[in-house]
């Protein structure tokens, strides 16, 4: 059985599959579901996305056919499939195909508004196709007038799997022949690479560059250009730097130093430098960093491809090209330096994205490209910035390439070559200047950034550089997307060991993609990714390469929930595992009861409260049909015995109310490691005196209403039957005729899924939802509807109740049910209400049950009434 959303399967001859989700929102589509033949494997899956009534050509995709097509992610693991096919055919290859037969598929989608969609999954000998449905929502940016008309364009989205598969097979880097020459792609020697290197003061970048330039075995000649830098001690500087390379015998390079009499601006002092270059080039600004073997990776992929025109690497300060993070100016994390930033880029197996625009802080160019293209554009972009960009949209426009070495970082710091000042008021003149010379180019530039292919790459460095720190204290937590309190617990949790310096890998489920995600946290930064499975922590696909925990230190495993996890059973034998290879502290947090009972409420198939049944029979008939059983096993005693283990394993199993310690005790007598702390969430402002501002009985639900939380139990509050001793006390002026409150209103603060049934309505008895809310804006709910008292209608046992402590922190009177953490909380209050447990399971019981709450809240309302 899945654990996520159940979907009946289809079937079109041997090919089964069900579209779980096909969304289209802003540009996005997002499709999710699983397919697979029965005969024989599925090769993959693909998005195809053609303009309304068109064919589908199989033979040609683009945009000269019309179709486009975009690789889905296939292969995502699906425990209830092969549990129910296995079940249902007797097919254990059958059962095999369809445990793994999940896809997805996240795509950007510009100006295709119209376009349909169809999914094509892919055998050995056929293929079948669905029809998706249309795009819409399609929202282009609007173009300058004259401009080329937008063309569709359409871009995968995709997570890596884990952050190991940048590094297999690495792209090898043409090696350069000895300090005299180097070998390209032809083999021949090449002349040295001219690196040009304007100059206006920045002395205290000067040192650090230097050395850093020397960081290469590729032949190179530095073309130093002082632009008469107002700086006295600039020129001197460089004059005694010509002499350091000189005197060094550096074989495999050369020195020109070149002084301007007067300010030519930086675009003609480049130009300068570029109409003296006889080779490839590179332009250097004085304030970056530079590192090991960085002009061989640089240079890489021009000597791969001549039809490559410029090459720009990663760095904190790249603009787009940002690391970590994108279009900001990064600070490199105190822990690390240049040197151990670059040693994880320089792992990496480039791919040589191409990019809409180089960066000219460093910056190769193209023999070939400058041939074609020129010079820097300098009456448009005299004194600096914009001069690149419009270079490298000049090549792109011929046919070249701008490319990016994804295998490279290079520190910048700003201010060699501008003040930050005068560089915003370049930005701010050229820019203008640059969209009117490039009409596309703005919408060049945020096409990249929404389709933002370096992602990868930034995430899974960074994840390298933040798993690779021995000296951080790291927490493990596995968990789910559920959100509720099990996910604000955590949010807590994350916060303070953050805030402490620990580092924290979260696992936690995706269940829109039927997959996992991991997130990797220390302090401000964060690397999340992918993973078709848990066991990809310790176990990965490619042979040579081992788990996402390999070098990983691990203090401590903190299990919040794996109640969404596909596999349980498997999950608890990975988790102690890891325990025992990391010699880890191992704590459960008890926020549900899966460890009690498959339906985490410990609940019967009508969803109330089973009284918590020990005889494994009793279970195991219970199991069998129950809707709540998310794992579908139908042996409690294995389950039991499996859990026992972990639990018996763990350092600390932690309670949060005395009831819910009583309930492990009464399962697993043996279990020593228990430990009761109650949570101390924020409480929200009490609400103090209230006068009664409505005629009538306001009872407050809170939250999200499912059946376990009472949803069946608020729809019979509603029927006439239940409400008969209210209607006799109506009739015969009773209790509520005395204070004026003669009807009931049942206002949910929150929604019902499903939604309430209320056809069965009394004339009395009314019901209300208000949707979703944010948690500080209930006390202005609570004062609008003028609740009188908060129900917590939950027909199972809480292991605690957020929704309970906010009603009490609020002073709020609270009726419940006398079960679970929810009544250890209202035991503790003054103006509380426990009904009998028979009131969950006695079908008979409704007309009292109606009349004790009504009469509670009937009371707490009069005194309102009175004040």
């Amino acid at each position: 059985m899945s654990l996520f959303k159940k979907r009946s399967p289809e079937r079109k001859a041997t090919f089964f599959f069900h579209i779980d989700k096909f969304e289209c929102e802003d540009g996005r589509v997002s499709v999710s579901g699983w397919a697979f033949f029965a005969e024989e494997e599925v090769r993959g899956a693909a998005v195809l996305f053609r303009r309304s009534g068109q064919n589908a050509d199989e033979t040609k995709s683009g945009q000269d056919s019309g179709i486009f097509t975009v690789d889905a992610v296939y292969g995502n693991p699906r425990e209830d499939l092969a549990a129910h096919f296995g079940s249902e055919h007797f097919d254990l290859a059958l059962a095999e195909r369809a445990g793994r037969a999940g896809f997805f598929a996240e795509i950007v989608a510009e100006n295709a508004e119209g376009f349909e969609a169809v999914l094509r999954v892919m055998g050995k000998t056929r293929q079948e196709e669905i029809a998706l449905g249309v795009v819409t929502e399609d929202r282009p940016k609007e173009r300058s007038p004259g401009a080329t008309p937008a063309i569709p364009a359409f871009y995968a989205l995709r997570d890596v799997d884990a952050p190991t598969d940048l590094w297999p097979g690495r792209r090898e880097i043409p090696a350069f022949a000895g300090r005299t020459g180097c070998a390209g792609r032809t083999g021949g020697n090449l002349p040295p690479v001219d690196i040009i290197i304007p100059v206006y003061n920045g002395l205290e970048y000067l040192d650090t560059f230097f050395a850093s330039v020397r960081r290469t075995e590729a032949p190179y000649r530095l073309i130093l250009i002082d632009d008469a830098s107002p700086d006295p001690r600039v020129w001197p500087y460089l004059e005694e730097a010509a002499r350091v390379f000189a005197n060094a015998a550096i074989t495999n390079s050369k020195f020109l130093l070149l002084r301007n009499e007067t300010n030519l601006g930086f675009v003609k002092t480049v130009n300068e430098g570029l109409r003296l270059t006889e080779g490839h080039t590179v332009i250097l600004n004085t304030d970056v960093e530079l590192p090991e073997g960085w002009l061989e990776r640089l240079l890489a992929p021009i000597l791969l491809d001549d039809l490559v025109a410029s090459v720009t690497p990663f760095s904190n300060s790249a603009e787009i090209y940002s690391f970590p993070v994108s279009a900001i100016d990064n600070e490199i994390p105190s822990w690390l330096t240049v040197a151990e930033v670059d040693d994880v880029f320089r792992r990496v197996r480039p791919g040589y994205t191409e990019i809409p625009t180089g960066v000219g802080f460093c910056m190769a160019l193209g023999k070939k490209a400058l041939s074609a293209v020129g010079l820097f554009e300098e009456e448009t972009f005299a004194e600096g910035y914009g001069e690149e960009n419009d270079w490298c949209r000049r090549a792109a426009s011929l046919g070249y390439r701008n490319v990016l070495a994804e295998n490279l970082f290079v520190w910048h710091k700003h201010g060699g070559s501008f003040l930050p000042e005068e560089k915003q008021r370049l930005m701010a003149r050229n820019a203008a200047k640059l969209s009117e010379k490039h009409p596309d180019y703005d919408e060049a530039i945020a096409r990249f950034m929404r389709r933002d292919p370096l992602r990868p790459f930034r995430n899974d460095v960074l994840f390298e550089l933040l798993r690779t720190r021995e000296d951080a204290e790291t927490i493990l937590v596995f968990t789910h997307d559920w959100g509720g309190g099990a996910s604000l617990y955590l949010d807590e949790r994350t916060g303070e060991w953050l805030a402490e310096g620990r580092r924290v890998l979260t696992v936690r489920t995706d269940s829109s993609r039927h997959v996992f995600e991991a997130e990797l946290r220390l302090r401000e930064l964060n690397a999340a990714f992918l993973l078709r499975t848990p066991e990809a922590l310790i176990r990965h696909t490619t042979e040579d390469i081992g788990g996402v925990l390999d070098g990983v230190r691990i203090d401590e495993i903190f299990v919040n929930s794996i109640a969404s996890f596909t596999d349980i059973p498997a999950a608890l034998v990975l988790i102690q595992k890891i325990k025992a290879e990391k010699k880890a502290r191992l704590v459960l947090p008890l926020h549900d009861y899966l460890c009690v009972c498959p339906t985490i409420h410990v609940v019967k198939k009508d969803s109330l409260y089973c009284g918590l049944v020990t005889d494994p029979a009793v279970c195991d008939a219970c199991l069998t049909d129950n809707p709540y059983n998310l794992s579908g096993t139908k042996d409690m005693a294995a389950w039991r015995t499996a859990w026992g283990t972990l639990l018996k394993a763990c350092d600390e199993v932690r309670c949060f109310s005395p009831s819910s310690e009583e309930i492990l005790k009464k399962v697993y007598p043996s279990l020593t490691n228990l430990t009761l702390k109650p949570h101390r969430p924020c409480p929200l402002p009490a609400l103090g005196d209230r006068p009664k501002t409505t005629d009538t009985i306001n009872i407050g639900l809170i939250g999200k209403l499912s059946d376990i939380k009472g949803r069946r139990i608020v729809e019979k509050m509603l029927s006439a039957a239940g409400n008969v001793a209210l209607q006799e006390a109506k009739n015969a002026q009773e209790a509520t005729e005395r204070n004026g409150l003669r009807r009931v209103r049942l206002i949910l603060l929150g929604y019902a899924e499903p939604p309430i049934d209320a056809a069965d309505e009394s004339e009395i008895v009314r019901f209300r939802e208000t949707g979703s809310y944010a948690r500080e804006d209930l006390p202005k709910l609570i004062a609008k509807y003028d609740i009188d008292i908060v129900f917590i209608a939950s027909t199972g046992p809480e292991t605690f109740s957020y929704t309970t402590a906010e009603a009490i922190s609020m002073g709020l009177p609270v009726a419940g049910f006398d079960f679970g953490g929810q009544a250890d909380q209202i035991r503790q209050i003054e103006n509380g209400l426990l009904l009998p447990i028979a009131f969950v399971h006695d079908a008979d019981a409704d007309t009292e049950r109606n009349a004790r709450l009504f009469a509670f809240a009937n009371s707490q309302a009069a005194s309102r009434h009175r004040k």
